[in-house]
C-alpha cells in the first residue's frame, strides 16, 4: 500500500497492454518531460502510495531534466506537475501536484473504445480530499513490494462470502494527514475509518468482478469488556500495532528527508576542493547502513572542511539528533511489524468484520457486488489548451447487489450512531494506457450510516438482493453537456426484513456501489467521469410497549440513485452544466436514474409516510 518498489514497477511497465486508440493526434505543453517506458524502467525506483512523489536514480539523463514547474509524464503511470525536485546522492526526489489534460496537452484529438479485463486489476490507495491536508512524504526505504497486484484465478466466481482474510454531502471522518489504518490480507484489506472497522474482499476473472464491503461499529466505552467475540481483544491489539507502524514509519520518513536535506547540504556546499561526503549508497540511492554510520562519525572537524555557509548550517548536534529519531522510529517500526505478524498468524484478522458479534451496541452490513464485463468509450478535443468537447460511456453495466444490515441492542436505553460519510480509502485500479498516457479504470465504494435504537433487545435486520443494468455517461462542449442512458435496477427479492423495539426506532444506510470510474495515474489516481449507484436502505418501526392508534408496524424503502459527474479535483473543466447538476467541491453529478422499493408491514395506513413528510 505504499507504492511499488523498483522491481515491481519494471514488471507493470514490461506486462501492461497498452490500448489502441481510434484517434490520436496530441502536441505537448513544451513544459512537458516525457520519461518513456523504458527510462521509467531503469530509473524510476519507487512511487509513494498517493501518487505525490516520484524517486529516481539520478544517473539517468531524463532525471536531470526534471525541475519545479515543469509536467511529469511518465509512460503509464503518471502526468503530474512536479512541485519540487530534491537531489542526494544518487538519488532524485520529485514531489508533484495534479495536472489537468488541457494543461499537459495543448492541442488534442483522441478517442478510444475498449474492454475492461478484470484480471488486470490490483488494489490502490484513493486520493486524499482537497480538503485535507497534504500527505506525508512517503518515499520507500526498504526493498520488500508492497504493489498489490490481483491475480487471476480459474476458480468459478464464488455464491457465498468472499474466503475468510485478514462524493455524498458530509464530513470526511478519516484523519487530516492519514488515510487510517489499512492492512493487507490474503485476498483483501481491512482497516478502521470513522469509528467503524471494514473489511474489502476481492475476487476476479478477466470478464467479472466480485467486490464485497463489510463493515461494523467498534465499540467504545463501558461496552468494549462486553463482547462474545473471543478473538476481538487480538483484533483490537492487531489494528493498534498497525497504527504504531504506521506513525513510526512517518516518524522515520520524515527523519529520512531531513537527512536527505543534510546530504543536499553536503553535496552543494561543500569546499570544491574537498570530496563530497557521500551519504548515500550510490547502487541503491537510499541510505543504506554504511551512509548512516557515516553521518554519526560526522564530528565538528570534518564540519571545518566545508567551506562557511556549510559550516553555518550543519550543526553535529542536529545531525546526531536526527540520525537517532531516525533510528528510533526504525525501530519502532520493526517491533510493530513483529507484533502485527505474530497477532496475524495466531488468526487475529482471521475471522470476516461481519460475522463478529457485539452483546450490547451491534451494528454491522455487507455489501457484495457482482460487476459483469464493463466497455469503456472515451473522446476528446483540446485547442489552444482548452478543452473544446469531451465524452466518456460506461457500456453494457451490468450486475448484481446483495445487501445485508443488522442493528441490535443487547442493553436497556437508547443506542444512536451517526456516520455522515466514511470515505473507503481503498479502490480497484485498472490500467488503460493510451499511447502511454496513464488512463485508469476504478471501482470503489463508500458508506454512511444513520441509526437510532431504543429499548432492551431493540433489533433491525434486512437481507435483499437486486439486478443492475445499463449504460451510461458524459458528452459536453462549450455549449452543453448531456448524460445520455442510465442504469436501470429491478425489485429487491427480499430475504429477511425484521424490526422490533420497545420504543420508535428507524436506521438509514447509505452505501456508494459501484463507483466506476475513468481517471488519470496508476497510484492514487483520480476519477475525471464516474457513474454511480448510491443504494439508500431505511427501516422505520413504531414502538411495541404500546398504542391505541394499532399494533407495530414497520417500513422498509430501498432507493437506488444512479449519478454521472465529473471529478473536479482531476479535471476542472469550463463547460457549461445542465441545470440538475448539483456542483461542490469535490465534483459536479447529475440523476440520471432512480428507483424506489417501499414495504409496509403491516400494510395499514398509520404506517405509511406520505411525500413530503418527514421521514
Amino acid at each position: 500500500m505504499d507504492g511499488a518498489d523498483q522491481a515491481s514497477i519494471r514488471a507493470y511497465l514490461q506486462s501492461v497492454v497498452e490500448v489502441k486508440p481510434t484517434r490520436f493526434q496530441v502536441q505537448w505543453n513544451p513544459d512537458t518531460v516525457a520519461v518513456s517506458r523504458d527510462e521509467a524502467m531503469k530509473s524510476l525506483q519507487s512511487v509513494s502510495e498517493d501518487g505525490s512523489e516520484y524517486t529516481f536514480d539520478s544517473s539517468e539523463p531524463v532525471v536531470s531534466k526534471l525541475k519545479p514547474g515543469r509536467i511529469l509524464w511518465i509512460w503509464g503511470i503518471a502526468l503530474r506537475r512536479v512541485s519540487s525536485v530534491g537531489r542526494l546522492g544518487g538519488s532524485t526526489l520529485v514531489s508533484t501536484v495534479p495536472v489537468s489534460l488541457p494543461d499537459a496537452l495543448t492541442q488534442a484529438d483522441i478517442a478510444f473504445d475498449s474492454s475492461v479485463n478484470f484480471a488486470n486489476s490490483f488494489v490502490g490507495m484513493r486520493p486524499h480530499q482537497l480538503k485535507q491536508a497534504a500527505p506525508p512524504k512517503t518515499s520507500r526505504l526498504e526493498s520488500r513490494s508492497q504493489f498489490r497486484r490481483v491475480m487471476m484465478t480459474t476458480e468459478p466466481a464464488p455464491g457465498g462470502n468472499p474466503p475468510q482474510t485478514d462524493g455524498a454531502p458530509g464530513e470526511d471522518q478519516t484523519p487530516v494527514d492519514d488515510y487510517g489504518v489499512v492492512a493487507a490480507t490474503g485476498s483483501g484489506y481491512t482497516g478502521q475509518i470513522a469509528g467503524f472497522e471494514y473489511s474489502l474482499g476481492y475476487h476476479v476473472l478477466p470478464d467479472h468482478l466480485v467486490l464485497e464491503l463489510q463493515a461494523r461499529k467498534e465499540v467504545e466505552g463501558a461496552d468494549k469488556a462486553v463482547n462474545n467475540e473471543t478473538k476481538r481483544d487480538q483484533r483490537a491489539e492487531f489494528f493498534e500495532a498497525v497504527k504504531e507502524q504506521r506513525e513510526a514509519r512517518k516518524e522515520m520518513f520524515e527523519q529520512y528527508h531531513r537527512l536527505m536535506d543534510i546530504g543536499k547540504e553536503l553535496e552543494n556546499l561543500a569546499n570544491p576542493n574537498k570530496p563530497v561526503l557521500r551519504v548515500t549508497d550510490p547502487k541503491l540511492g537510499v541510505l543504506s547502513q554504511q551512509s548512516l554510520d557515516a553521518l554519526a562519525k560526522l564530528d565538528q572537524k570534518d564540519l571545518n572542511e566545508l567551506n562557511a555557509e556549510a559550516r553555518a548550517k550543519l550543526d553535529p548536534k542536529v545531525i546526531q539528533s536526527t540520525l537517532e529519531k531516525y533510528k528510533k522510529a526504525q525501530e519502532e517500526e520493526e517491533k510493530a511489524e513483529i507484533k502485527k505478524k505474530r497477532l496475524a498468524a495466531a488468526g487475529a484478522i482471521a475471522k470476516q468484520v461481519f460475522y463478529i458479534v457485539y452483546d450490547n451496541l451491534d451494528v454491522r452490513f455487507k455489501a457484495k457486488m457482482d460487476l459483469n464485463q464493463v466497455a469503456l468509450a472515451s473522446a476528446m478535443s483540446i485547442k489552444d489548451g482548452n478543452l473544446k468537447n469531451a465524452a466518456a460511456s460506461f457500456k453494457n453495466i451490468g450486475g448484481h447487489i446483495d445487501l445485508e444490515f443488522v442493528g441490535r441492542l443487547g442493553k436497556p436505553g437508547s443506542g444512536m450512531v451517526s456516520i455522515p460519510v466514511a470515505h473507503v480509502p481503498l479502490q480497484m485500479t485498472i490500467p488503460v494506457p493510451v499511447y502511454g498516457i496513464p488512463f485508469v479504470f476504478q471501482v470503489g465504494t463508500d458508506f454512511l450510516i444513520k441509526l437510532s435504537l431504543v429499548g432492551l433487545n431493540a433489533a433491525i435486520h434486512f437481507s435483499g438482493s437486486f439486478d443492475f443494468n445499463g449504460g451510461t455517461g458524459l458528452q459536453a462542449n462549450t455549449e452543453k453537456s448531456e448524460t445520455p442512458g442510465t442504469v436501470e435496477t429491478s425489485d429487491p427479492k427480499v430475504e429477511d426484513a425484521v424490526s422490533m423495539s420497545p420504543g420508535v426506532s428507524a436506521t438509514v444506510l447509505g452505501i456508494q456501489l459501484p463507483r466506476l470510474g475513468l481517471g488519470l495515474g496508476l497510484f492514487g489516481a483520480a476519477g475525471m467521469v464516474f457513474v454511480d449507484l448510491v443504494n439508500v436502505l431505511t427501516t422505520t418501526n413504531s414502538a411495541s410497549v404500546t398504542t391505541m392508534l394499532g399494533p407495530q408496524c414497520t417500513r422498509y424503502t430501498l432507493d437506488t440513485s444512479v449519478h454521472v459527474g465529473v471529478d473536479a479535483t482531476i479535471m476542472p473543466i469550463p463547460i457549461p452544466l445542465v441545470e440538475s447538476i448539483a456542483s461542490s467541491v469535490l465534483s459536479q453529478k447529475k440523476e440520471v436514474g432512480h428507483h424506489t422499493w417501499k414495504r409496509v408491514n403491516p400494510p395499514i395506513k398509520m404506517c405509511e409516510i406520505e411525500p413530503g413528510e418527514s421521514t
